[in-house]
């Protein structure tokens, strides 16, 4: 059985009016919800649900890393983690639920790198012995959304060419990595200015003895700024991503090991992609489009599935279904934006989809600029994507239309042709008669 502390970092602030700190609030309350279920530990093997032998068993902790005011909130005797830790005692008992759902403090300082890095020296856990695997999430995401697009296998531990259905959604990640294989995220940019490919770190999958060398290298570290100092420090605050988000991978690139996604792949979605120092992947790309959390590539994701999918009949997040009667193939939907649970976490600091929207109901987004975008590019607020389905639309009439004209052509030729065949047989008649013979 392998161990997993799911590490999440969590809003800084409880003024929810404070630039996204709503939205931070509504997607922490979601994985509390959602991405938090009270069987998942090894309690299960005491009560004959799994056993040490089973494959893809494991057993799960989490760990909220949150202000002294944040905490406050949550553990309040109405607050969200304390209502949760409720409803897992009677999974768990009084004794463990405390250690199942633990919280530790931080100062408001560092982005999210300072969550992970005073877990890593929190002596009362102990991560080094701990754990086997690491899995950091932080509040820009929300998640985790299952549904019929959600990945349903994972590398088996005993047979890594044999897939298996894994027992928690942390798996997705953890189960990908290897000795050489040593930083899974959700997604990867490949640039940073030049072509710098590294694991994006709001979501990351390692093992203990991996974050420790990043320790030892100097990509995780105490910056000692605060988040309003950073913002006004743009050197300080450069540094900080080039040595954390950015140096994590690089670090580990430059020692000869790779970093991978689970299955968020701009050249194939769906499947893994794994990068090492010799790759070159990304290199056609350049730091404006090498991000894909943004409309251009999200949308640019679904071309790149499996083309067999047909995932839009099969749900009804786009709420159009006279539209997809109308146009029932891949490529009348090869720019919409997935459905949430094809993604499992979705980036919605930067835009929301409209199924999401639909689900979460943020408010005031408009306020700190993040826009709410149609899952149907038709419907897109950008005139590159109207401009772009109304091009592909009018191709696809253009050809009916064109088939129609043939068969117009071909119709009035056969008519033609049939008169001119009677009027050929009239007037041979009538050369017939005016020499005396009639056959």
């Amino acid at each position: 059985m392998t161990r997993t502390l799911i590490i999440y970092s969590g809003p800084t602030s409880t003024d929810r009016s404070l630039d996204k700190n709503g939205m931070y609030f509504d997607n922490m309350d979601y994985f509390l919800e959602h991405g938090v279920d009270c069987s998942d530990t090894s309690h299960q093997e005491a009560q004959g649900q799994a056993t040490a032998h089973d494959d893809a068993s494991v057993d799960i902790q989490y760990v909220f890393v949150l202000t002294q005011e944040v905490a406050d909130h949550y553990l309040a005797s109405e607050g969200k983690i304390t209502h949760k830790r409720s409803q897992c005692s009677t999974h768990l008992g009084e004794s463990s639920v405390d250690e199942y759902i633990k919280v530790v403090v931080r100062h408001d300082r560092c982005y999210d790198m300072e969550s992970m890095r005073v877990v890593l020296e929190n002596e009362e856990m102990d991560v080094q012995s701990s754990f086997d695997h690491l899995l950091f999430v932080n509040c820009g995401l929300v998640g985790p959304k299952f549904g019929p697009g959600s990945p349903r296998n994972v590398p088996s531990n005993t047979n890594r060419n044999q897939m298996v259905p894994y027992r928690h959604w942390s798996q997705i990640y953890t189960s990908c990595l290897t000795p050489t294989l040593r930083l899974v995220g959700h997604s990867i940019n490949t640039h940073f200015h030049t072509y710098f490919p590294h694991v994006q770190s709001f979501l990351y999958a390692l093992t203990p003895a991996t974050a420790e060398l990043l320790v030892r290298e100097g990509a995780i570290y105490d910056c000692g700024l605060t988040q309003a100092q950073l913002a006004e420090d743009t050197a300080r605050r450069f540094e900080l991503i080039e040595r954390y988000e950015v140096g994590m991978s690089t670090t580990l690139l430059k020692k000869g090991y790779s970093i991978g996604t689970a299955f968020i792949n701009r050249w194939g979605f769906g499947t893994p992609l794994i990068l090492n120092q010799n790759s070159t992947q990304g290199t056609e790309l350049d730091d404006t489009i090498s991000d894909i959390w943004y409309e251009d590539g999200v949308r640019n994701l679904t071309r790149t599935m499996d083309r067999s999918l047909n995932w839009w009949s099969d749900t009804t997040t786009l709420n159009d279904k006279s539209l997809r009667r109308k146009e029932d193939t891949f490529d009348y939907h090869q720019w919409d934006i997935l459905p949430w649970d094809h993604y499992l976490f979705f980036k919605v600091s930067r835009l929301v989809p409209q199924d999401i929207q639909d689900e979460m109901q943020y408010s005031n987004l408009d306020l700190v600029d993040v826009a709410v975008i149609s899952n149907d590019p038709r419907k897109s607020p950008s005139e590159y994507w109207q401009s772009k389905t109304r091009e592909f639309d009018g191709s696809g009439l253009a050809s009916v239309l064109n088939v129609i004209m043939a068969m117009l052509l071909i119709l009035l030729f056969y008519r033609k042709r049939k008169q001119i065949q009677i009027q050929l047989r009239f007037l041979m008649k009538q050369s017939m008669t005016r020499n005396g013979r009639d056959d």
